[in-house]
């Protein structure tokens, strides 16, 4: 994830070779995406962890800022406690209990601080919900146009969130993906009761697919895509376009209104019999403790649920786990 959101909002890729938040700042610094919504008048706003954004792209995004955690207002002190017991727990405990406490870091942010109004330390998508169903989507009129990025925790080891987006432990992946797409329904029903629905692209995809350490079956990512002005009566449908993440951003600057020749085609002019190259990143594992080693380049032609069509470039990285975990 760390490395595939700050793509998203950049289009710089990363290859392991310098430090993490290095690669972060400098994937900011040196794209212009953001500034190029930003020209249009556009309402930038992220939902996301704050260390996947940096460096220059924060001027443009509208819901930056920095909550000084010091400051014991900003504490929630009984919701700190009681993570500071699980992770002590989960620490000390036998292995045969450590699932009783068990947790993961957007707990631990979730529940140490208090919720700031428009901004989030955290990928929570019971939070996220709560806000789209009691506070409602609304629009800023001091904008022509607005640019939401929202990261949800999704299908991830570890969900909580059941296909009627509630809170349930132990849940299996296709039911925290049903949930997830439940509160995307509610937020677009309200775009629609807005009549803002129409007029709004929506790209639906996941920042990395499911992978076991080696390429040994597809790793193709969700993209679900509506365009503004597309016909909201139309049923959906499935094309085989040869498209890839890179084509975003052309898509998000059209929907924007602006001039996107610099990103190239947007994924509907992309024709299903078009032939066309993309290319792939796969990471290789050691199986033993799931340790990245390598990041391999592949190139992609045609379609890419087919393995055939995975042709290695030639390039490659070593990933020093000290380094970009740093």
């Amino acid at each position: 994830t760390y490395p595939a959101v700050p793509y998203l909002l950049t289009g710089n890729r990363c290859y392991y070779d310098t430090p993490y938040a290095q690669y972060a700042q400098e994937s900011f610094d040196n794209s212009v995406f953001l500034k190029d919504m930003d020209v249009l008048g556009t309402d930038i706003r992220l939902y996301t962890e704050p260390s996947y954004t940096g460096g220059a792209g924060s001027a443009y995004i509208d819901n930056y800022g920095t909550i000084d955690s010091t400051q014991l207002s900003n504490i929630n002190p009984f919701g700190f406690l009681w993570e500071t017991f699980k992770v002590s727990g989960f620490r000390g405990a036998p292995y045969v209990l450590k699932p009783l406490f068990a947790y993961v870091t957007e707990d631990v942010n979730t529940n140490s601080l208090h919720h700031t109004e428009d901004f989030t330390t955290v990928v929570n998508d019971l939070v996220f919900y709560d806000t789209v169903q009691n506070t409602g989507v609304s629009v800023n009129g001091d904008y022509s146009s607005a640019f939401r990025f929202y990261h949800m925790y999704g299908s991830h080891p570890g969900a909580v969130l059941n296909e009627n987006a509630e809170y349930e432990a132990n849940v299996s992946l296709p039911q925290a993906l049903r949930g997830d797409i439940k509160i995307i329904q509610a937020y677009l029903d309200q775009l629609k009761e807005l009549g803002l629905y129409d007029n709004t692209t929506v790209i639906i995809t996941a920042d990395h697919g499911d992978f076991p350490g080696e390429l040994i079956r597809p790793q193709t990512c969700l993209m679900l895509v509506k365009m503004a002005g597309a016909d909201s009566t139309a049923p959906l449908k499935t094309s085989n376009a040869p498209i890839s993440h890179d084509d975003m951003f052309a898509t998000v600057i059209k929907g924007l209104g602006g001039d996107y020749a610099a990103y190239g085609k947007s994924i509907d002019e992309i024709a299903e019999d078009e032939v066309r190259t993309r290319y792939h990143y796969n990471t290789v594992v050691r199986q033993e403790d799931f340790e990245e080693m390598f990041l391999y380049e592949y190139l992609v032609t045609g379609d890419g649920r087919d393995l055939a069509n995975y042709q290695k470039t030639g390039k490659e990285w070593t990933i020093y786990y000290s380094i970009y975990k740093s």
